[in-house]
């Protein structure tokens, strides 16, 4: 199962916590349902909410120890509890879980008054579908999300900074593996190959190791029919125009069907080119990033 999560949004106090909760949960393969910036006023976090909810199919409602905001036109109740009474009329339409964490902020010496009769109300409203959890940190929270939505467990061999990662179809493989060893005469650089039908999820894989690396490369041959949509999908998983690391889409010019397998997007590095030059240009699109990445500290 794949799963989709709405993560409730928080007073100031948890949103750092919150951060780290969805990097984690993205770290596992998680897709995060309403991710983005706070909304600025009312009307945009309601409007904000109810498209999270209506995309997730997993909730989470972060309890820090202050209850934070309140909404006006909701007869002033606190933006979490607006959440839960929203998640809870959805979860009364599926068979959705939610998860009520109170995080370590909500220790007792932290607690306002108001949001210990909050977390009070929220122990009393628990029904089949919803789990209160007090877990010390966001990765144990996700590994105990994993086990209860079977959710499998997603790695890569290892996931650690690297220079190049190298990402091409199994079609492609042995042009790919030659190109590696001629890079990595002179930048570190990592190769994954996706093969069909092993039920690995390969945009989640690399997207994990693109954010680990300066420079992605996804490769193709005879593979384009697969390459193109496959770098549209991962680039949207990295943040689309938002990602710090640039993709690559290069193709050999060999064969002669290649010719216009093009990908046009921010952040987006998109070329066929003869087969001998491959390696040359991936070093250059690397100069190039790692350029780019000093001018932006």
């Amino acid at each position: 199962m794949h799963a989709n999560i709405f993560i409730a949004w928080t007073p100031n106090d948890c949103r750092s916590l919150r951060e780290d909760l969805t990097q984690v949960l993205k770290n596992s393969g998680m897709e995060i349902a309403n991710e983005g910036e706070f909304p600025a006023d009312e009307a945009g976090f309601k409007l904000a909410v109810e498209k999270g909810i209506q995309k997730a199919d997993c909730f989470i409602l972060p309890i820090g120890g202050k209850l934070g905001e309140s909404l006006p036109t909701e007869n002033n109740v606190s933006m979490s509890h607006y959440q839960f009474l929203k998640i809870k009329q959805h979860l009364a339409e599926s068979n959705f879980r939610l998860f009520v964490w109170q995080t370590p902020l909500a220790a007792p010496h932290l607690l306002e008054p108001k949001q210990l009769e909050f977390i009070d109300h929220l122990k009393h409203s628990i029904t089949s579908n919803m789990a209160f959890t007090n877990v010390p940190s966001p990765l144990k929270l996700a590994d105990d999300i994993r086990s209860v939505m079977e959710i499998p467990e997603i790695t890569l061999a290892e996931v650690a900074g690297t220079d190049i990662f190298l990402i091409c179809n199994e079609m492609d493989d042995a042009e790919a593996t030659e190109v590696m060893d001629m890079v990595s005469d002179i930048v570190p650089i990592k190769k994954l190959t996706v093969v069909h039908d092993d039920g690995l999820n390969y945009d989640d894989l690399s997207a994990q190791q693109i954010n680990s690396s300066k420079l992605a490369v996804i490769y193709f041959r005879e593979s384009a029919d697969w390459a193109l949509p496959f770098v549209q999908q991962v680039w949207k998983k990295i943040g689309g125009a938002a990602s710090k690391t640039p993709l690559l889409l290069i193709g050999s010019s060999d064969p002669n069907s290649n010719a216009g397998k093009y990908v046009n997007a921010p952040k987006i590095i998109s070329m066929i080119v003869n087969a001998d030059l491959i390696p040359l240009e991936i070093k250059v699109q690397y100069d190039k990033a790692v350029e780019s990445a000093v001018k932006k500290r």
